[in-house]
């Protein structure tokens, strides 16, 4: 998937809710903005994943 689409993914996610599963490593490379070429792009990726982020669930027990 390119990189822009997955930055569209993620402004869906960031302003509708929902619960957006990723791996560290994508996790890592979209916040840091490997791989997008426009700052414009990596602002956004930045904004949704780090500034203020995600609610991270760290532990889940089911009962």
């Amino acid at each position: 998937i390119k990189a822009n689409l997955r930055v569209t993914h993620l402004n869906y996610w960031y302003e509708h809710g929902g619960v957006m599963i990723m791996g560290y490593e994508m996790y890592r490379r979209l916040a840091n903005g490997f791989g997008l070429k426009s700052k414009k792009i990596k602002a956004q990726a930045y904004k949704c994943l780090v500034d203020p982020g995600p609610d991270i669930i760290g532990k889940l027990i089911v009962l």
